[in-house]
């Protein structure tokens, strides 16, 4: 009785391996541009990160699953890490120690999950010493009515060389003092926002912010003509325009249509661009096909040939049989034999 129990228990984990192995094998490998080993693990309905992958993957894909929790030492066996993306799965908790063992990493994409920023801990991000870029926007919701929003600028702080960070805006932000140490940001992306159109006044303090007015902040700028926001200094800010000028910020707002008139022309002509590769893109390999089609028929003649040789057992002296009448006798040794064979190689009877 014991011994079948034991048989059933190793039985039972045989059972479990493979299932776990079967997983883990639907990840398929490749190399990027750079000749990195990639795993992509994406659309495959995990439920936890496997650590069974090949552990020389530079860049690990597990986009669209649904792993709900980073648990500590998830990634402690793929120390080569540089970029590791988990873009749209159901990710609501991350272990202080879930990024131990990836000083490597450069690019972590965590966006369109449910990880509210306020409740990691500070020193979650501590272990990836190289990170340039961050996106973790478009989480959950996480900003309270009527109320500031206080970033967590301690959990941020460790990352000292990061370049791009993305998060969501929320109502009243509040940034603190450790974001300062975040000396090489250069681009700061705010993909959701939740600045609402407000009845209520408050105050903008826009010092020591390097504001452009164009196309990309036009949304910003539509949002300040419609909520009654008054500026800690005043009405002397001043943004830059694309041809590099300096104008009023509010003088900006009040004529939007008049500065920003070309922004839709811009977004034509993006898509005119678009269609025009597409049509050159499929046009070239039709015009190829079409100068080369008698080629390509003659070569698909002789492997069909050769297909109903093989199977008849046959070889057929000739590969074209003339049926003419007297009247067509010079054009057929003028022309027609030349043409087909000593241009086509083809053999007539």
């Amino acid at each position: 009785m014991i011994d079948c129990k034991i048989n059933a228990m190793v039985l039972l984990t045989i059972s479990i391996a493979f299932i776990c192995d079967a997983k883990t094998s639907r990840c398929h490998y490749n190399l990027n541009r750079v000749k990195q080993l990639v795993a992509h693990c994406e659309n495959q309905g995990f439920t936890l990160v496997p650590r069974n992958l090949n552990n020389t993957i530079q860049e690990l894909d597990l986009s669209n699953n649904m792993i709900k929790t980073l648990e500590n030492g998830t990634f402690e066996n793929y120390s080569i890490l540089e970029v590791l993306i988990l873009n749209h799965n159901r990710i609501s908790e991350v272990h202080i120690h879930a990024f131990v063992g990836l000083p490597y990493l450069k690019v972590l994409k965590i966006r369109d999950n449910f990880i509210n920023i306020t409740k990691l801990s500070t020193r979650v991000f501590s272990p990836l010493v190289n990170l340039t870029t961050l996106d973790i926007g478009r989480n959950a919701e996480q900003s309270p009515v009527n109320k500031s929003f206080v970033y967590p600028d301690k959990t941020f702080a460790a990352l000292k060389r990061l370049q791009f960070l993305s998060l969501d805006l929320f109502m009243f932000p509040e940034f603190g003092d450790g974001f300062r140490s975040l000396q090489f940001i250069t681009v700061l992306n705010f993909d959701r926002y939740e600045i609402i159109e407000s009845t209520q006044n408050f105050s903008l303090d826009l010092n020591n912010n390097a504001l452009v007015c164009s196309c990309t902040t036009l949304d910003f700028l539509l949002w300040l003509t419609k909520t009654p926001v008054s500026f800690v200094n005043g009405n002397t800010y001043t943004c830059t325009m694309s041809n590099n000028s300096q104008v009023n910020l509010m003088e900006v707002t009040k004529d939007i249509k008049r500065y920003f008139a070309d922004c839709n022309a811009t977004v034509w002509l993006r898509i005119g661009i678009v269609l025009i590769s597409c049509i050159v893109s499929v046009s070239i390999p039709l015009s190829i096909v079409y100068y080369y089609r008698w080629k390509i028929i003659l070569f698909m003649f002789r492997k069909f040939r050769r297909a109903v040789e093989r199977g008849l057992h046959v070889n057929y002296e000739y590969d074209v049989y003339v049926s003419y009448e007297e009247r067509s006798i010079t054009w057929i040794k003028n022309n027609l034999l030349p043409k087909t064979e000593q241009e086509w190689g083809l053999k007539i009877c």
